[in-house]
């Protein structure tokens, strides 16, 4: 159903899956029909397309279902304060997948205000048939536009994957966003969340929250949270579905992608297990990513709060890692995942007031890591303050919180204090602001330069000695030294 003026009051569904053999119901301004099923075989479930927003496959099957219609379909720029639901996907031996709750096309712009949005949910495959399918959650949100989420209570949802006999139906994902760099997800106080993973002999992996190739700003009071890894359902049957990623950053390239938070992302939790079993790898939903998998009685894992490469991250709020499920009858141990995994290419993760992290911050073998300490506000107490621990970091593979970075900035207005000591190189520029330090081994490895410009500080607060070299660069820089105090600095001195 294509719509270019919405009346605020309706609400709109796309139309269930019609079952294998049944023609679907006419279509309605409000309830677009299901179309009719297929014939018996061995083929997959309803077709999954970004271009048509049906669900995606369902696993092979004695017959197949067709997948749920979109919600809505949009090619004008619009505010929407209503519900829309994307159809359900058929229920079969190899069912489909739900359809996705909107697709905008054409760059069209959306706003939600107060609406709510969820894709629709996987069908279920037939009971007690091993050879059984379900099908994977549909999108909520598919567009090539920009998209804006205000006002109470407004929200997106992934459909839920599907339950079936053999495996559960991969969560759907949240937001789709593929317009590129050009467009923007701004959440300025609403709720992202993937959906749940169906259960399943293998439990299905929860959706991702966004699965973006474009900039995404997540304001204070805003949610974006991956779904949850689906649950197997006894301990005589394999495996639970990983939890989906928060964010979720692919086919951008080498174009950097910017993230700005000041709210909540968090990946999703996994299943739960039991203490034997065997494998099940999460399914995607359509437009989604794959959820994560788990072997021999493992939890599923949880998702990253955010994952992938050329990022560009402010965060003055908290990124999570999601957790993997907890342990039924004496099941193992749970586990905490990454809040941030550099997965290639160049990065750079910027620090203000406010922010925190639950999992580590991993830059993978084969990306280059900037870490900024910023913003221009300074906050000693509280959650988050400008206060960094350099004990923290390490190479990856390490015991670091902070791995793999190889680069350090100090900007913006801000003081931030540096505490404790690490042996790792750690080269700081101070561009802006002050950078306060009560030893130099807070600095790293004495090889590592200190770098001052546009009259930047660095403040001491105790006797400090060192044979560190000092860059004064463009428009220098200065030393505040504590009352009854002294710095002594021992290395060369340079500047233009």
């Amino acid at each position: 159903m294509f719509i270019s003026t919405l009346t605020l009051s309706d609400a709109y569904a796309g139309g269930n899956g019609a079952t294998s053999g049944t023609p679907g119901s006419a279509g309605s301004q409000v309830t677009g029909g299901g179309g009719g099923g297929s014939g018996s075989g061995t083929n997959d479930g309803g077709d999954g397309s970004v271009t048509d927003g049906k669900g995606a496959d369902g696993q092979n099957g004695n017959s197949a279902g067709l997948g749920g219609d979109p919600g809505m379909q949009i090619t004008a720029s619009q505010t929407i304060t209503t519900r829309v639901t994307g159809g359900t996907g058929a229920d079969d031996t190899g069912a489909a997948g739900g359809g996705t709750g909107i697709i905008v096309r054409s760059g069209a712009s959306l706003t939600l205000d107060g609406a709510t949005v969820t894709g629709g949910n996987g069908g279920t495959g037939t009971p007690n048939n091993l050879d059984t399918g379900s099908g994977g959650g549909g999108a909520g949100m598919l567009t090539d536009g920009n998209l804006i989420l205000t006002g109470s209570g407004t929200s997106i949802t992934g459909g839920a994957g599907g339950t079936g006999s053999s495996s559960g139906g991969g969560g759907g994902t949240a937001v789709v966003l593929t317009g590129g760099t050009a467009t923007h997800l701004t959440n300025e106080s609403g709720t992202i969340t993937g959906g749940v993973g169906g259960r399943g002999r293998s439990g299905g992996g929860g959706g991702g929250a966004v699965v973006t190739n474009a900039n995404v700003t997540n304001f204070v009071g805003g949610t974006i949270t991956g779904g949850d890894g689906g649950i197997r359902p006894s301990a005589s049957i394999t495996a639970s579905g990983g939890g989906g990623a928060g964010i979720l950053v692919a086919n951008n390239g080498q174009n950097t992608v910017s993230i700005i938070n000041q709210g909540v992302i968090s990946g999703g939790n996994g299943g739960p297990s039991f203490a034997a079993g065997g494998n099940g790898e999460g399914g995607a939903g359509e437009g989604g990513a794959q959820g994560g998998s788990a072997s021999n009685g493992r939890l599923g894992d949880g998702g990253a709060g955010v994952k992938g490469a050329f990022l560009s991250i402010i965060n003055a709020g908290a990124i999570n890692g999601g957790k993997s499920g907890d342990p039924l009858f004496g099941g193992p141990t749970s586990r905490q995942a990454n809040a941030i995994e550099f997965t290639g290419g160049d990065n750079r993760l910027e620090l203000q007031a406010g922010w925190s992290f639950l999992g580590k911050v991993v830059g993978m073998t084969g990306s280059t890591n900037t870490l900024v300490l910023g913003g221009d506000t300074t906050q000693s107490q509280g959650t988050g303050p400008t206060v960094f621990d350099v004990a923290q970091l390490s190479a990856t593979g390490g015991n670091g919180q902070f791995q793999g970075f190889s680069t350090f900035h100090k900007t913006g207005t801000s003081t931030w204090q540096l505490t404790e000591t690490t042996s790792q190189l750690t080269p700081w520029t101070v561009s802006n602001g002050t950078l306060s330090i009560i030893t130099d081994e807070s600095l790293g490895d004495v090889s590592g330069n200190l770098t001052l410009l546009n009259n930047a500080t660095l403040a001491t607060g105790a006797d400090i000695s060192t044979v560190r070299n000092v860059v004064l660069g463009q428009g220098g820089g200065k030393f505040d030294v504590s009352p009854s105090t002294t710095l002594a600095l021992a290395g060369m001195i340079s500047g233009p």
